[in-house]
């Protein structure tokens, strides 16, 4: 059976590196907002849309002309990915399957990179195109044929994510006649059919307190100081720390679930709704 899964690798760039890779990333984004524009204007005169290959060509003549020569300093690659990104988020949108893409504003949305080819990794090192060798934190090793790199910034950090593909031939799961439904609450995160319950960690109320003052620190500061900035990190750092813990319980509870389970059964509910209720509500204030 050919799979793909993805190895995730914390970066370690030196100044000159980062100042690279998020001068590449800069270039994404206008490269995005450039052509976004381009197609909002297509729209609303309800003209057809460009193509990616005449988006591809236009790349070509932004890059020649002097107002946007500097994106000759960045790689091709990201650029041509944006392109396509786009095209079919377009897509998606028309189908009505997701929302219209927007915009990408500075330090609002994710930096990120995309290379399908040209990398390669030696040990604890990773190349990008462009970029060199960069250190990592390489905790295992990658298995499989790399197919594209993803370089993204999360939370003033950079990581690495490398998609791969692998033949890992049929496989039977071991508990294969173990069957469980679950049923997704509020009070409780998930209820399992066998009597098992996985209470929820609500790691918000846990900061929410020291959020609370963080955003209060940050709305006291002056615009475009640097104790702005310091509280932007700050409030940021909080969030990511959240996140993280959150991340870390759905990632451990869904692996008990799958490991222990062959045959796993869930009710096609809008469990975002479910807390909109008054009902809910209550439910949410006492935990």
């Amino acid at each position: 059976m050919l799979i793909r899964r993805a190895y995730k690798f914390r970066l370690s760039p030196s100044r000159d590196q980062s100042s690279l890779l998020a001068q590449g990333a800069g270039c994404v984004r206008l490269v995005w907002n450039k052509a976004l524009a381009i197609q909002r204007e297509k729209l609303a005169t309800k003209s057809k849309v460009r193509s990616y290959n005449e988006l591809a060509g236009l790349l070509t003549e932004w890059k020649k002309s002097d107002a946007l020569s500097f994106l000759k300093d960045a790689h091709s690659q990201p650029l041509q990915q944006t392109l396509k990104d786009l095209d079919r988020a377009l897509a998606d949108g028309f189908a009505k399957t997701k929302g219209m893409p927007e915009f990408k504003k500075k330090d609002r949305s994710v930096e990120a990179m995309r290379f399908p080819q040209g990398f390669r990794m030696e040990g604890r090192r990773l190349f990008i195109p462009k970029i060199g060798w960069v250190k990592m934190y390489a905790g295992r090793p990658v298995v499989g044929l790399m197919k594209n790199l993803t370089v993204r910034k999360e939370a003033g950090l950079w990581y690495a994510s490398v998609q791969v593909e692998e033949d890992i031939g049929d496989s039977t799961h071991p508990n294969m006649t173990c069957m469980v439904g679950i049923d997704m609450g509020v009070k409780r995160f998930a209820t399992l059919s066998n009597g098992a319950v996985l209470e929820p960690i609500s790691i918000y109320r846990k900061y929410e307190a020291k959020l609370a003052d963080a955003g209060r620190r940050l709305a006291r500061t002056e615009k475009r100081s640097k104790n702005r900035d310091k509280a932007k990190r700050k409030l940021r750092d909080l969030h990511e720390k959240v996140r993280r813990i959150r991340h870390d319980f759905l990632h451990k509870a869904s692996h008990w679930v799958a490991k222990n389970h062959g045959i796993i059964v869930l009710e096609d509910l809008q469990v975002a709704n479910m807390s909109k209720s008054a009902k809910g509500r209550k439910i949410l204030e006492e935990t």
